[in-house]
């Protein structure tokens, strides 16, 4: 991980058309400005992550109920054996 440090103001590049600017510095919260093209998806890690944790339990949620039997696969299972 790079470490960089930065004045309200300053900049920070990343490739050719990233920049990342310092707003503001209040306390202990940063305010940073981004400036990249359309396509470029910049999301907070935290709701990245919060989001990934939700795909993740549907995904879990669906594969049980694919282990449920079928309701044919249960009626016969359950119907008495005639011999």
């Amino acid at each position: 991980m790079l470490v960089l440090s930065r004045k309200v103001g300053e900049e920070i590049v990343i490739g050719d058309n990233i920049r990342v600017r310092v707003v503001s510095v209040q306390g202990n919260q940063i305010r940073l400005g981004f400036d990249a093209p359309r396509e470029v998806s910049i999301q907070r890690a935290e709701l990245l992550e919060r989001a990934e944790r939700e795909a993740a339990t549907r995904a879990a949620s669906n594969a049980a109920e694919k282990l449920v039997a079928p309701d044919a696969v249960v009626q016969a299972v359950t119907e008495p054996v005639k011999v």
